[in-house]
């Protein structure tokens, strides 16, 4: 039988509409027939064979979705298994095909299963830093995200929790890198062997795309046997590459999860609480220094519902007007009291609490401990660190009493910024610029007076109004290791990288921000709209300036989850400050989680009506 790519294409694609209109049992058998053939003749090595082995799969599972028999399901995995472990061909097509085999194995409870999961997450990075392309990045990051949470589910189901915690934390790693074009491991080669990284490079974007390259039957240079052999050379060649590039000191998990003995390092200072939202099961991981991932089961929560509770928490700050800080004093409704409360106690009842039971946290302890949280799907809209019961008054329902938390968009920033340099002398520096690209806002002379007032003769540079651009304010943050905005920002769903603060004249992009190389930068404190509010398309990580800041080297950052009332943002300030600074000696950025704490706290005694939408959107990032 000869068969050609373009032909074989368009006769299978017909036969695929004619069983899904019709439902003709003959169509289904012929495609599987044809898809069968085209594998039978392809050459093992040669990049078109992941290609047909998938779509063999696919038409077997169509089979057996509709008939359920199970030698089509096991015939499906074979084959999935096939393209998704094949060296060559395009990444997109095998991580598909990994996919799909984790789909059957689960239904069938196919003891591959775990082994479906591995292959899909070490296909990833090959997705991700070697073949994924600047216009498809959204596309195949959300389909990434989606893919290691269900991994993690599955690993966690099957009593691998280790293996949970370092799939999802290559998992998000990959995220941020990529939508914030970060130093990838690639960049990071390149940097001391930067022929190696261009023969990786070389080698693997002939083996990805050499797909696109193949000519029709009649134009071939090459049968397809040649083609084949030559595509595992080059497999081959790929394979001793990765090999040497691991064989390098800095180098030895290349393309491969950081390991849990070095994340657990991240939870030296507290318990790091990651929370996996998967529609196979919900989760908890805890890492505690020097002791086992302890696995918290969170049986009440579903995706469904965290969904659910993200659109209700979205269409309720909609409702009460919470964009822009200057206009936030009359535009908070009423009832968005009411309707906090009731989402605050969800994840209360259903996430937090039995949290912190599972982690014996007290209530009320002398000293509060810290805890961080990490986590994924819709749950990064939601204000975990407010979670309570507020209707009793009753301060034993609220995780105020129990602990500090704070936030990490991933485990290995925590790292990263525990092992930063020593710290540089103390500066700060503070910038406001009230007007620029929205409304005014008239408190931010007043919050520039508080901080002032607080630092009294400490170092530190003020630019205000018309000397606030966007060239002197990252001058100054090159000399400062200490930074106050007071500005407006905003986020750009479709493309992060240019979500940005607004300064005189122009826009400081997270994109200029992460390029500046901030080596000595300490802390952060962004007292500007929108400067924690992720992108919803991309629901797995929530892509925000503040998580932005801390992976451009900000080891301590203070955010907002949606705009602040201009009023109340002196005060937060001015509290913030006095706790921070008031023992007179440097001021330590591993304390601002706590000065943030507590100066939430004496807000709300101190302001009897303040609305729950006016303190929760302040939190904490990093060390």
């Amino acid at each position: 039988m000869t068969l050609t790519v373009q032909s074989h294409v368009i006769e299978l694609h017909s036969l695929a509409i004619r069983f899904e209109r019709f439902g003709n049992l003959d169509d289904l058998d012929s495609a599987i027939v044809q898809h069968q053939a085209a594998v039978n003749i392809t050459p093992n090595g040669h990049p078109v064979k992941p290609i047909w082995l998938n779509n063999l799969g696919k038409s077997l599972v169509t089979r057996f979705k509709h008939f359920g028999n199970l030698d089509d399901a096991e015939a499906s995995i074979v084959q999935f298994s096939a393209a998704s472990l094949f060296p060559v061909g395009p990444p997109s097509i095998r991580l598909a095909a990994a996919r799909q085999w984790i789909d059957v194995a689960s239904i069938t409870h196919h003891s591959s299963l775990l082994a479906a999961c591995e292959s899909a997450i070490s296909i990833i990075p090959l997705v991700a830093w070697l073949g994924l392309s600047i216009l498809n990045r959204h596309q195949h990051l959300a389909q990434i995200g989606a893919i290691v949470r269900d991994a993690a589910a599955i690993a966690i189901l099957l009593g691998q929790c280790d293996k949970a915690v370092e799939w999802l934390e290559q998992g998000r790693s990959i995220v941020w890198t990529q939508i914030l074009q970060l130093r990838t491991p690639v960049d990071e080669l390149r940097a001391v062997e930067p022929d190696l990284a261009d023969r990786l490079l070389h080698v693997s974007s002939l083996l990805d795309q050499g797909i696109q390259d193949i000519q029709p039957q009649n134009e071939r240079k090459q049968s397809p046997e040649e083609e084949a052999r030559q595509y595992r050379a080059l497999a081959g060649e790929r394979d001793e590459i990765i090999e040497k590039i691991r064989s390098l000191p800095r180098f030895r998990d290349f393309l491969r999860p950081l390991k849990l003995h070095r994340l657990i390092n991240a939870a030296k200072d507290g318990p790091l609480v990651i929370i996996n939202v998967s529609e196979i099961r919900c989760d908890a991981l805890a890492l505690l220094y020097g002791a086992d991932v302890i696995h918290i089961p969170l049986p009440d929560l579903t995706s469904k519902r965290v969904t659910q509770l993200q659109i209700k928490f979205s269409a309720l700050l909609k409702s009460s007007g919470v964009r822009l800080r200057a206009l936030r004093d009359s535009e908070v409704e009423e009832d968005g009291d009411e309707g906090c409360k009731r989402i605050l106690a969800e994840l209360w009842d259903h996430l937090v609490k039995p949290i912190l039971d599972s982690l014996a946290f007290s209530h009320g302890p002398d000293t509060l401990p810290r805890i961080w949280w990490c986590v994924t799907g819709q749950l990064a809209f939601l204000p975990i660190h407010a979670a309570g019961i507020y209707d009793t008054g009753d301060s034993s329902g609220h995780i105020h009493d129990y602990a500090i938390s704070s936030y990490t968009p991933t485990i290995s920033v925590l790292l990263e910024q525990a092992d930063a340099p020593t710290r540089k002398p103390f500066r700060h520096l503070s910038a406001i610029e009230p007007s620029f690209g929205a409304s005014y806002i008239p408190n931010t002379e007043k919050e520039l007076e508080c901080i002032q007032r607080r630092l009294h003769n400490r170092d530190y540079v003020v630019l205000r109004k018309a000397a606030a651009t966007k060239e002197r304010v990252m001058n100054a943050m090159k000399e400062c290791n200490w930074l106050h905005l007071a500005c407006h920002g905003t986020q750009n769903a479709r493309d992060p990288t240019k979500s940005a603060l607004l300064l005189h004249g122009g826009k400081l992009t997270l994109e200029e921000i992460i390029r500046l190389k901030l080596p000595h930068a300490e802390f952060a404190f962004l007292s500007a709209c929108q400067t924690m509010t992720g992108d919803e398309e991309l629901s797995d990580e929530a892509v925000h300036i503040a998580g932005a800041m801390s992976l451009a080297g900000y080891r301590s950052v203070v955010a907002t989850m949606w705009s602040i009332e201009d009023a109340l943002a002196p005060k937060v300030a001015d509290r913030f400050y006095a706790h921070l600074l008031r023992d007179g000696e440097r001021p330590d950025s591993r304390r601002a989680a706590e000065a943030l704490h507590f100066s939430v706290k004496k807000l709300r005694e101190e302001e009897k009506d303040i609305k729950m939408l006016s303190w929760l959107p302040f939190v904490h990032l990093g060390i």
